[in-house]
């Protein structure tokens, strides 16, 4: 079972969250843009060295990117599912915003933690991998998908704004015609806002599985750190 938890969560971090999330952007903007015939086309026309240097410009951006994508993400992306979770209240809120003070009284959370963090999940996952770090970073590769899907949510709004913006540009003779396969500016706007509106779903759901989990697994690992103490017996000093 711990064998089975193990993960490089650094490195699986990174790679998931920053580059995934670019590279996505980047084949999107590449297929409704620019054209697949026309990347390659331009990629057969570089040297060696000029791929070498093109991958590592675009292992760059992607990290310098996924940086920047993951903070607005949270602002742009979050914030406004936060609110209407508030107004709508689904069973899952609790889990969504990791409600576990009011609604677990009989849960040691503060004990560990104490009330200043309040949902401070960051908390509950470092306390966890002091004891069980195999546990951690499976938790760690869950909130790393959540994240993505956050992040993937931005990008596809950001390209459904710049697909719009292109139309009204195009409409008025502004930009030459550059969409491949004969459609619209429009088209791609609307389907890159339905995919950025899937994403937003995936995110709510991941946050609140992840949610569920993490305060499940800190019983589990709190219960069990009970009974270790009371299986060792108490020091006698005489």
């Amino acid at each position: 079972m711990k064998e089975s938890l193990k993960s490089v969560p650094i490195i699986f971090y990174d790679l998931i969250v920053y580059y995934g999330s670019s590279f996505f952007l980047i084949s999107a903007i590449c297929v409704a843009f620019i054209g697949y015939q026309n990347c390659a086309q331009f990629i057969t026309t570089l040297s060696t060295s000029g791929v070498t240097i093109g991958i590592i410009l675009l292992i760059s951006f992607c990290y310098v990117y996924g940086q920047l994508a993951s903070a607005l993400s949270a602002i742009i992306i979050k914030k406004p599912i936060s609110y209407i979770i508030r107004r709508l209240k689904p069973e899952s809120e609790n889990d969504y915003f990791f409600n576990y003070f009011e609604n677990c009284n009989d849960f040691p959370v503060l004990e560990y933690t104490g009330k200043s963090v309040k949902k401070n999940y960051w908390t509950i996952i470092y306390f966890i991998k002091l004891v069980y770090p195999s546990v951690a970073d499976d938790l760690l590769k869950r909130y790393a998908r959540c994240k993505l899907s956050r992040v993937n949510a931005l990008n596809y709004f950001f390209l459904s704004v710049l697909s719009l913006s292109f139309h009204f540009l195009k409409k008025y003779n502004y930009i030459p015609n550059i969409i491949p396969y004969h459609m619209s500016f429009l088209l791609w706007a609307f389907l890159f806002l339905i995919i950025s509106l899937t994403f937003c779903w995936e995110f709510y759901q991941r946050q609140s599985w992840f949610g569920d989990i993490l305060v499940k697994i800190f019983a589990a690992v709190t219960k069990r750190l009970e009974m270790s103490d009371k299986m060792i017996p108490p020091i006698k000093i005489t």
